[in-house]
């Protein structure tokens, strides 16, 4: 029940519809920021004798911790220290639902929860007018058309649409086959007029990562990332001609809708502060003393995120912070699920496509350590049924061992429990 309604509050929120405007900067209301500490309270009470802890990743600790340290040198502490609390409370949460809730029962509360959310941005879409971005409503008039149902923004509701369409796919749960096609056709017609351009050239990607997890054997998956590394450093000889390229490319304005603007922008900073940045959540949105109206003038002053989540923390962080976060969020989760076994296929294949999908949409869009932004939370899930999935397999031969807290039973969602409740399947061979 938990994870289902975190996932319901960073999707959409406790207003019913999205007031206009950009919201990629915003706080967020008092109200939903509220309901996560309620929530976080009330797990942190259930899971009191709990474990949870043990599955978070050491390399989290390592990167929160250096979140936590920039608020010494943040230009502005107070808003940095709000922003990396409600960051860290979110992280927790995620973790402790998770692992409260098993890896069954939270696939469950994941599947339910985007069609809930793409239920819900339906009725937006044809009960109102703010549903749907307008002209006018902000100064980037390409915005005009595209869908946003119940989200605040069409770049929320695009990635979420886009995760929805892999989870309907590569879910293990026993869904009456045209109720499913009919769900798939639905998230993916909704991508698609969300203009999320992004969001739709890396579903293939997604998936494509996901069919090859669930085509190889454990003994073939462990090669991939170190094969990608040898690629990466035998290339090197022809990075030269690359960087020329991308530098040509990055000096013009219009390219990838002007983004290049604002990561050149981000680009000059991080060369003048490599070491320590600005602090976290100390870049954007702080005020007359952030670093951005001292560095350009124009539209780029007025936006909230650099469209690029690597490059937001880089000059956040600095050099060491980014190398920390790439660890934790890329080489770690990667490397964990690729190399375990007695994982279901298809469990494994979807965890992964979440990955690579979040993954890769930090690329042009700004979701990593960026508090309650739903590609964050989704990828928040992600890593923790990876370590989840690990922990329960390493765990199965314990005898009276229980994966589940029988706690967190009162009050799940009815079709949650219909699907999720049920005995854990035993490993059969040929699933793996």
């Amino acid at each position: 029940m938990c994870l289902f309604t975190v996932l319901l509050l960073v999707c959409i929120g406790l207003q019913p519809l999205p007031r206009g405007g950009d919201a990629t900067g915003a706080e967020g209301d008092l109200i939903r920021q509220g309901s996560y500490l309620a929530l976080f309270a009330a797990t942190m009470m259930v899971t009191r004798r709990s474990t949870w802890f043990s599955i978070v990743p050491w390399s989290f600790f390592l990167v929160f911790g250096w979140c936590w340290l920039s608020l010494l040198w943040a230009i502005e502490p107070g808003i940095a220290l709000r922003r990396v609390g409600i960051t860290t409370v979110l992280a927790v949460l995620v973790f402790a639902a998770v692992h409260c809730a098993g890896a069954r029962r939270s696939f469950a509360a994941l599947w339910w929860a985007l069609v809930g959310v793409l239920a819900v941005n339906y009725a937006a879409v044809l009960l109102s007018p703010a549903g749907v971005h307008h002209a006018g409503e902000t100064g980037d008039l390409a915005l005009a058309g595209s869908w946003r149902g119940a989200t605040m923004h069409k770049n929320f509701a695009g990635p979420v649409c886009a995760l929805t369409v892999l989870v309907l796919l590569l879910d293990r749960r026993p869904v009456n086959v045209c109720l499913r096609w009919l769900l798939l056709a639905g998230a993916a017609y909704f991508l698609w007029r969300t203009q999320s351009k992004t969001a739709m050239a890396l579903l293939p990607a997604a998936l494509l990562s996901a069919l090859v997890y669930m085509t190889l054997g454990r003994r073939q998956r462990v090669w991939i990332l170190p094969a990608a590394g040898s690629i990466l450093v035998f290339s090197l000889p022809f990075w030269a001609e690359i960087l020329t390229a991308l530098n040509r490319y990055l000096a013009q304005p219009e390219g990838l809708t002007g983004r290049t603007q604002v990561w050149s922008l981000l680009l000059r900073y991080a060369g003048d502060h490599p070491w320590v940045g600005a602090g976290f959540g100390s870049f954007w949105g702080v005020g007359a003393r952030g670093p951005v109206g001292e560095l350009v003038e124009g539209w780029v002053a007025g936006i909230f995120s650099g469209h690029n989540g690597y490059l937001d923390v880089l000059v956040q962080l600095g050099w060491p912070g980014l190398a920390l976060a790439v660890l934790a969020f890329a080489i770690a989760p990667l490397s964990r699920i690729l190399g375990a076994s007695g994982i279901a296929r298809r469990d494994g294949g979807l965890v992964v496509g979440v990955l690579v999908f979040t993954l890769g949409h930090n690329l042009t869009e700004s979701s990593l350590l960026n508090r309650d932004h739903p590609g964050w939370v989704l990828f928040l899930v992600a890593v923790a049924l990876v370590c989840q999935l690990r922990w329960e397999r390493q765990t199965a031969a314990l005898p009276g061992f229980r994966h589940v807290d029988e706690r967190v039973l009162n009050g799940f969602p009815a079709g949650v429990a219909a699907g999720a409740m049920a005995p854990r399947e035993q490993p059969l061979q040929h699933q793996y």
